[in-house]
């Protein structure tokens, strides 16, 4: 199953992520559609957030500045699932992913609450609002695609395993191989 991994030492801070989100859970799907939404009304909200660790005059600070994007963690045993009264919040058991059903959502915010990592935020509309991974869209998610610096990455958490095993076993062999070839040198 594979997952939204962030790499916060790439992020600059552009919320690109946080536009292309906005406009995947937009009624139109464009920018300029949900543009166009936010004029007539509540607009489209992103479910990922960049946090900045200093500001000026209340705007995200880019420059120097440690970015961090913040979305759902999609938790093995979600608190917001189950602090959510009225089974709004619940786990896909297929994908794994935490879904809030709008249509159940009293808007009590017990799962905003209950989530340790900040991920699940009171949406304009009255309902929590949470990352849903985009399993809706075939091409995965929004944020990851809109990343122009790869901070954001849709990875299979096992295929990072086999990958970072392979590295590590590589980096002993050739260490063990550096060390007998000393070894050799200073024998003879």
């Amino acid at each position: 199953m594979r997952e939204i991994r962030i790499y916060p030492e790439r992020c600059m801070g552009c919320r690109s992520c946080a536009v292309a989100c906005a406009v995947a859970h937009s009624a139109s799907g464009t920018l300029l559609g949900a543009w166009a939404e936010s004029l007539r009304g509540p607009g489209p909200q992103a479910r990922i957030t960049v946090t900045s660790d200093g500001t000026v005059t209340g705007l995200p600070v880019l420059g120097g500045a440690v970015n961090v994007p913040f979305n759902c963690r999609q938790c093995e045993r979600p608190a917001c699932v189950a602090a959510c009264m009225t089974g709004a919040m619940a786990k896909d058991p297929e994908t794994g992913t935490v879904r809030c059903a709008a249509e159940r959502c009293v808007g009590c915010w017990m799962c905003v609450q209950a989530c340790p990592f900040g991920a699940v935020a009171p949406g304009n509309l009255g309902t929590a609002l949470k990352c849903d991974r985009c399993d809706d869209r075939p091409e995965g998610p929004a944020c990851v695609a809109a990343c122009p610096v790869a901070a954001l990455r849709f990875e299979d958490p096992e295929e990072l395993l086999r990958q970072s095993r392979r590295r590590t076993a590589a980096a002993l062999v050739q260490s063990r191989a550096a060390a007998q070839a000393s070894e050799r040198s200073v024998l003879a």
